[in-house]
């Protein structure tokens, strides 16, 4: 997934790095407008504060953005410390609304993207259901991006994982996948970690024990 940093982004402060250890959430929140991310942003710095709020920003067209990244966010009153924010453009409460499918799956993309990055993570909820909000708003599809399952008919890959070390050869619908930035550890628990991760993404993978 290719995610974006902001244009000319706007930091007052240095950013504080979050103990990932203690990250155990996922807040999805909306914006109560349609601005886009430098606007958001804007209107953080007038509230002085430090940068844009949120982790990660998902515009309309599936374009996500780095605010804070991996760095104490602000989206959570008193609860930044074990939470990560992920802002969705788009005010989901005021009035039906249904969201664009390239930001609804561009949504579950950045959420496994942190849930991979951060293990420790085990709720994935909207800002709500930490703090008494109407964010995400009730529009937003909250229950569906809770399932994980993309938009758009079948989205399970067939992934392939065959060999050791450096000699491993990973498919993904028969197409071949660069594993050339894979470190080789001990034999097939290099493989073993490619296709945990895989699992955990929702994807089938299937060992080949050759």
């Amino acid at each position: 997934m290719n995610i974006k940093n902001i244009p000319n982004q706007i930091i007052k402060q240095s950013l504080q790095p979050l103990n990932l250890s203690k990250v155990d959430a996922i807040a999805l929140h909306h914006m109560d407008s349609n601005a886009d991310v430098k606007g958001i942003e804007q209107i953080h710095i007038n509230k002085g504060w430090r940068a844009i709020g949120y982790n990660f920003w998902v515009a309309f067209d599936g374009t996500v953005y780095r605010g804070r990244g991996f760095n104490l966010g602000a989206g959570v009153d008193e609860q930044n410390g074990h939470i990560i924010s992920i802002g969705f453009q788009g005010d989901y409460h005021t009035a039906p609304r249904a969201m664009p499918d390239a930001q609804f799956n561009a949504g579950i993309d950045i959420i496994n993207y942190v849930k991979v990055n951060v293990p420790s993570i085990k709720k994935v909820a909207g800002h709500k259901d930490f703090m008494a909000t109407a964010c995400p708003g009730k529009y937003f599809p909250l229950a569906e991006m809770q399932s994980g399952v993309k938009r758009g008919g079948n989205t399970m890959a067939k992934i392939t994982v065959i060999g050791t070390g450096k000699n491993v050869k990973i498919t993904a619908d028969g197409k071949d996948i660069d594993s050339s930035g894979m470190i080789e550890k001990n034999g097939t628990t290099a493989c073993m970690n490619v296709a945990q991760v895989l699992r955990e993404l929702g994807h089938e993978v299937e060992w080949k024990a050759e």
